[in-house]
């Protein structure tokens, strides 16, 4: 190795979880700025499997809110346009 020249230090492991974590847009950060991830929730309906998406801070969180769901869920009307939601404007860009 020769003198004078600057090294960079790569932490493997950060890489690693960098690889292996979420992107950046699967991120999307609550009222207080936590993290909330994304994570799939299916079921099978007519002999289909169907998909959501919902918010929770990590999987145990995710499958308390698919229980209180079974026991809560209505629903609340039809969805009549699509655009850009207010709370999704501070998710970060790639």
């Amino acid at each position: 190795m020769s003198e004078g020249k600057d090294m960079d230090v790569i932490d493997l492991s950060a890489e690693r979880d960098k690889r292996n974590g979420p992107d950046a847009n699967c991120i999307i950060p609550d009222s207080d700025g936590r993290p909330m991830y994304l994570f799939a929730v299916d079921w099978r309906h007519d002999d289909r499997t169907w998909t959501v998406q919902i918010c929770a801070y990590d999987r145990a969180d995710a499958e308390a809110r698919v229980r209180s769901m079974r026991e809560s869920a209505v629903v609340f009307g039809q969805v009549l346009a699509r655009g850009r939601v207010p709370w999704f404007e501070s998710t970060p860009k790639e």
